[in-house]
């Protein structure tokens, strides 16, 4: 008579015993499984009965699925980030070609703007300037103080400079504290600048201006010197 054995002890050695969920030999606190010949690598709680590597797997999910998530927005920020530079690139090529080829309105130029934020401020000078309008006072001062290059970007819109000319005229046909043979102009795409040509050095000009007597001004006297008050000394 044969027989035939089925069922999960099938090939079983014998003496072993049936597959089944078996007290762990190293921990005590886990019950692993034995498949009828050998041990596997399922774990057990032996007291809960839920298996150790279903929980790590449960417990472990969330954070790859957050990792992926926080992949996935960096991927998005950098996509972003990329399509903005391209954008910033192509917006300041095309402005530095529009402006090369003067396509560009005044008010849109590096020099209009400039001008819209109103004109510069003129250097404290100790002389008197006699200018009848802002920009041939702010000429003289400038001037007085032996400016190398004066910004003069406000009154040339879009590089017109009439105005600066018959402003420095006035300045140095009117002031007696001014020393210059002439003038010469510069300009970059923002900013026009008049260089006066000046007949002296600054120590020099100086010298000759405390030379001038200018009405209405009265000489500095040292602290050091006694004040005259009419009174004698008994």
């Amino acid at each position: 008579m044969s027989y035939e054995h089925h069922g999960p002890d099938r090939g079983r050695t014998p003496g072993l015993p049936p597959a089944g969920w078996l007290p762990d030999p190293a921990v005590t606190e886990l019950e692993r499984y034995w498949d009828g010949a050998r041990w596997t690598r399922r774990t057990r709680n032996r007291h809960t009965r839920i298996e150790t590597g279903v929980m790590s797997t449960l417990v472990a999910e969330p954070p790859r699925r957050e990792q992926r998530v926080r992949r996935a927005g960096r991927a998005h920020w950098g996509r972003r980030f990329v399509i903005a530079l391209a954008v910033i690139i192509v917006g300041v090529y095309a402005y530095q070609w529009a402006l090369a080829g003067s396509y560009l309105p005044y008010w849109a130029t590096p020099a209009g703007i400039r001008a819209a934020s109103g004109p510069p401020q003129a250097p404290d000078v100790d002389y008197a300037t006699f200018g009848s309008t802002e920009l041939v006072t702010y000429l003289e001062a400038s001037m007085i103080a032996q400016e190398e290059r004066i910004d003069v970007t406000y009154w040339a819109p879009g590089g017109d400079v009439n105005d600066v000319r018959d402003a420095f005229s006035e300045a140095a046909s009117q002031s007696p504290y001014l020393y210059v043979a002439g003038f010469r102009y510069a300009s970059s795409p923002s900013t026009v600048w008049l260089e006066p040509d000046y007949a002296y050095d600054a120590a020099e000009a100086e010298r000759r201006r405390v030379e001038v007597k200018a009405p209405g001004i009265i000489p500095r006297k040292s602290v050091h010197e006694p004040m005259q008050t009419g009174l004698k000394a008994l």
